[in-house]
């Protein structure tokens, strides 16, 4: 929303980009609640049962920690780099040079 600011959009199109942000945080935090209660449940029960047996603990460990890798592809890894470089160099270097302020823009490079 800074960025918003920053660009002079108006101020109820922030409020509704907030208001969305905020939604959605307050979704993910509700699925993480209930992962984590499902979780404890489980393993109330799973001692509730009186079994002293290592395997269930071990089960729940590796459900918990799995995880996927992915391998970004070489046209991937191009564009993003491209958007970074428009985004973190020529931007603002451009902005620099329509304000006309050439110490900033000369800074900038540097």
């Amino acid at each position: 929303t800074g960025l918003m600011v920053f660009a002079q959009f108006r101020s109820t199109t922030i409020a509704a980009v907030a208001c969305l942000l905020i939604v959605y945080w307050f979704w993910q935090g509700r699925k993480e609640y209930m992962m984590l209660k499902r979780i404890n449940k489980i393993h109330q029960r799973l001692q509730s049962e009186g079994e002293d047996n290592e395997d269930y603990d071990s089960a729940l460990f590796q459900k918990w920690e799995t995880f996927s890798i992915t391998k970004p592809t070489l046209v991937f890894a191009w564009i993003s780099f491209i958007v970074k470089i428009i985004i973190f160099a020529v931007i603002p270097f451009s902005y620099f040079c329509y304000s006309r302020n050439v110490f900033g823009a000369m800074t900038y490079l540097v």
